[in-house]
């Protein structure tokens, strides 16, 4: 999206924002509490701008929390008697919705159990197809630019780590909800 002509001087404030702030981390610090991008969430807008963070709602899910949740779910889809998807959020037809994303803690858990789990089960040969399959699968909208650029970053890497291939395009279907609006309408 970030491609098409106009779209980025839409966001170009925040966009060159979060470029110097990135810039400006050292990660080896960051990576002495865990996954940075986590903190970075949490904390740079608890500091930046707490109004905006009350406004829209944006709250760090501890890691431990989102973990339970997306094993909890695992089960439910690889039981046999309930949704028999073996291979859980990787199955085929087993589509990932997280309609306030955030940097994508929620759908980054479930494909790194579902890429984990199928390894396990049915060998180290399954992860780039179950990757593929996962980066077609995930959709997720987000409100703030920040973290709708964080999750990408995110996913792409987390996919392309494991061998897998990007849908075209991209993750079109990783979504800024409130801006997205506009930017297609501008382009029509």
């Amino acid at each position: 999206m970030l491609a098409q002509p106009g779209a980025r001087e839409e966001i170009e404030v925040a966009v060159d924002l979060l470029e110097r702030v990135i810039a400006a981390v050292d990660p080896e610090k960051l990576a002495e509490r865990g996954d940075p991008w986590l903190y970075f969430y949490e904390d740079f807008l608890a500091a930046y701008d707490p109004k905006l963070r009350k406004d829209q709602g944006a709250y760090y899910t501890p890691q431990p929390v989102v973990g339970v949740q997306v094993r909890l779910t695992a089960e439910i889809l690889e039981d046999k008697d309930k949704f028999n998807k073996p291979r859980s959020f990787a199955d085929d037809d087993v589509i990932l919705l997280d309609p306030a994303a955030g940097t994508c803690a929620y759908p980054l858990a479930a494909a790194e159990y579902a890429m984990r789990q199928s390894a396990a089960r049915f060998g180290k040969g399954i992860i780039p197809g179950a990757a593929t399959k996962l980066g077609e699968n995930i959709h997720a909208f987000e409100n703030m630019v920040g973290p709708y650029a964080v999750s990408h970053l995110r996913l792409t890497q987390l996919i392309t780590s494991h061998g897998g291939t990007m849908p075209e395009g991209g993750f079109t279907h990783i979504s800024p909800t409130r801006w997205n609006r506009r930017i297609k309408f501008r382009m029509k």
